[in-house]
């Protein structure tokens, strides 16, 4: 489908060669890691991008130009032919903003080992999706200690930070008063700044009010004396 299908090929053949290592723990980190990246290459990287920053418009330029807008030639739309399949039109990033909505690795794990690849999800062994995962988060610069990552240490490794997630603190600034409208002016508490001002202006219009009730009565009077 793309062009990196040459790529994928040798890394796939990479991986065939490597088998986890039991006599060096962090060389098995190693080999996990590059299992990691191959598996990723092979299944994730069309939605996710070559450096895990999501299906951007730079991503797709990257791709052989008759398949940069796959979804118009309807081999990965809805209606894709029987050998083709879906991909969304957007994909996240999978850096800390994503990794954030897991409390720890096992979290992470236990959806896409049910929801990934997009196109066939849980379609993986256990092994591919603990080695994806661990490309993902040593790529976002998370090491978790000298053995591969897996069930036996997932779940006591954190990936939200204590900040993360929580409530904003409320503001100290207190918010200003909305000012207050002639119906609501009647109703502040007697006695209070508030209040006072709020009748001296009452008060005032209805004397200006008054006034210009006053003044039409003369005027009318006066029309009514000379008629």
């Amino acid at each position: 489908m793309l062009c990196l299908g040459a790529a994928a090929t040798a890394g796939a053949v990479e991986a065939a060669r490597l088998e986890p290592s039991a006599a060096d723990p962090a060389q098995a980190v190693e080999d996990q890691l590059v299992r990691g990246r191959v598996a990723y290459g092979l299944n994730c990287i069309s939605c996710h991008a070559n450096r895990l920053q999501g299906l951007t418009d730079e991503w797709r330029a990257q791709w052989d130009p008759d398949h940069q807008d796959c979804w118009k030639s309807k081999c990965h739309s809805f209606n894709h032919p029987p050998d083709g399949f879906i991909i969304p039109r957007w994909a996240p990033p999978l850096r800390e903003e994503m990794l954030a909505k897991y409390a720890t690795a096992a979290d992470m794990f236990d959806y896409i080992a049910v929801a990934m690849p997009y196109q066939e999800p849980g379609v993986l062994s256990d092994e591919k999706y603990w080695d994806i995962e661990a490309y993902i988060l040593h790529e976002n610069g998370l090491r978790w200690g000298k053995e591969p990552l897996g069930p036996a240490n997932a779940s006591v490794i954190p990936l939200r930070g204590p900040d993360q997630g929580e409530p904003q603190a409320a503001d100290a600034t207190p918010s200003p008063q909305p000012t207050a409208t002639p119906g609501e002016a009647l109703s502040q508490p007697a006695g209070s700044p508030e209040g006072e001002a709020s009748r001296a202006w009452v008060v005032l219009v209805a004397g200006l009010i008054g006034l210009l009730a006053a003044g039409g009565g003369l005027g009318l009077w006066r029309r009514r004396a000379k008629g």
